[in-house]
């Protein structure tokens, strides 16, 4: 970071399709700054050995700032 200009020197993102599990957490932190949190779930699905399906659910926390 800059830190006389106080921008940022990179940015990214990320793009996650799935099923939020439950209501977004409103966070302040120490010098009053508001996040959000929740989480989201995404499956896979993998064929085993006899041909099948299995499902194999990933769970994602996000934080938004």
């Amino acid at each position: 970071m800059d830190t006389q200009n106080k921008t940022p020197i990179y940015e990214s993102s990320v793009r996650i399709r799935g099923y939020a599990a439950d209501k977004p957490k409103i966070i302040f932190t120490a010098n009053n700054k508001q996040l959000a949190s929740f989480t989201v779930a995404t499956k896979t699905g993998i064929k085993n050995a006899f041909g099948t399906y299995d499902n194999i659910t990933h769970w994602h926390r996000v934080l938004c700032v």
